[in-house]
């Protein structure tokens, strides 16, 4: 079972002036265009559309479009993209239905890095005041500490501050543009069959 999707200098570029003009930021800041009334403790809503006509449907269905992204972006989570996206026409369609596809899982990716950012202050913050570290805060320090990488890290303010500087958000339009160039717009058959859009080997 395949795992859910999660999120040239021209290409980048273009993505980053798509997702600025409708109003979402180049920095993790951008998760604030998340609409009001779909906070944080919402449900995202997980699909597996098998045809890019089902995945408009459902964009519609929210009134989701490039038009109306200032309104707030809905949660909306792929389980996979449609595999006849590469049948859509014209281009600039394709296109469009693949940056609305992956734009709400990197916002809320980024959501979920906000959350944990939020955790490791709290936590540095009890450090620094000399306030006893609760043993399930600790777990999740090792757990976010093997997450990113730092096995051997310790629980004080130089391991603190070196996990700090790895949880941190990513641009979203530097997301879209990875995700584009590396997927072919969702085509590849790493996207398709693996629901890699990044190129990385697992």
């Amino acid at each position: 079972m395949k795992t859910p999707l999660i999120l040239g200098t021209a290409l980048a570029l273009c993505a980053a002036l798509y997702v600025q003009s409708l109003h979402i930021g180049r920095s993790g800041e951008a998760v604030a265009a998340l609409p009001k009334n779909n906070p944080a403790d919402i449900r995202p809503l997980d699909i597996a559309p098998n045809t890019y006509k089902e995945l408009e449907r459902v964009f519609a269905q929210h009134d989701y479009k490039a038009q109306t992204l200032d309104k707030g972006i809905p949660k909306i989570v792929l389980e996979a993209l449609p595999e006849d996206l590469s049948e859509v026409q014209p281009v600039a369609r394709k296109k469009e239905i693949f940056f609305l596809s992956v734009l709400p899982m990197a916002l809320i990716a980024n959501e979920l890095i906000f959350e944990n950012r939020n955790f490791l202050h709290s936590v540095q913050k009890s450090v620094k005041d000399d306030r006893k570290v609760t043993d399930a805060d600790k777990i999740r320090f090792e757990q976010l500490s093997k997450q990113y990488g730092l096995n051997k890290n310790i629980l004080n303010i130089k391991g603190l501050s070196k996990l700090l500087a790895h949880v941190d958000s990513v641009p979203p339009s530097l997301v879209l543009a990875q995700a584009a160039n590396e997927s072919a717009w969702g085509t590849s058959r790493f996207a398709l069959d693996a629901n890699n859009l990044f190129g990385q080997w697992t």
